[in-house]
């Protein structure tokens, strides 16, 4: 099993999720499904190795001073534009936000996906809505992906594409 730079406790504030038919577990499922999933994209295989070899297994970080140099937050001429920066929230909030966009959107489309969505008849109420919650998967994802082209912009310079399927940014943000 690997090292895990995220836990359910992380989806708090900007990425608390909604208490709901999901429990825990099944956001541990997400965790462990997404999680290397995402930092193969940005890395490769062999830099995550080598993320995962340089842990401090009492700690659960990066101890290599190159590593952590785009592993944690940071804000920096863009190498590609002097007149721009680049910024990266580092790799646990970038997790994060991915994971809870895969999760988020599985949750609106198995919780509506065959009863529909619905109205409360509670007076506190708002009206359901799907696309909505999709806006606001959508924001957690963009601001994963500014992390992710940073990280990415940091490492490989600008020359490099973008892995496939990580050149998209949600519309409307």
């Amino acid at each position: 099993m690997s090292v895990k730079f995220i836990t359910e406790d992380n989806f708090i504030g900007f990425h608390e999720l909604a208490q709901g038919c999901f429990s825990a577990d099944t956001l541990t499922e997400y965790i462990n499904q997404f999680h290397d999933h995402y930092l193969c994209k940005l890395l490769g295989k062999e830099r995550m190795d080598e993320l995962f070899a340089n842990v401090d297994p009492d700690t659960g970080l990066p101890t290599d001073e190159d590593i952590l140099a785009w592993f944690n937050p940071f804000c920096e001429e863009d190498p590609c534009n002097c007149e721009q920066e680049i910024e990266s929230m580092g790799i646990p909030f970038m997790l994060t936000g991915f994971i809870y966009y895969e999760f988020t959107m599985s949750a609106n489309y198995k919780q509506t996906a065959s009863l529909g969505t619905k109205r409360s008849k509670t007076e506190n109420a708002t009206n359901a809505n799907v696309t909505n919650s999709n806006t606001e998967s959508d924001r957690r994802w963009n601001k994963s992906y500014f992390t992710f082209k940073s990280i990415w912009v940091k490492l490989n310079g600008c020359c490099k594409k973008l892995p496939k399927g990580m050149g998209v940014q949600a519309f409307g943000f």
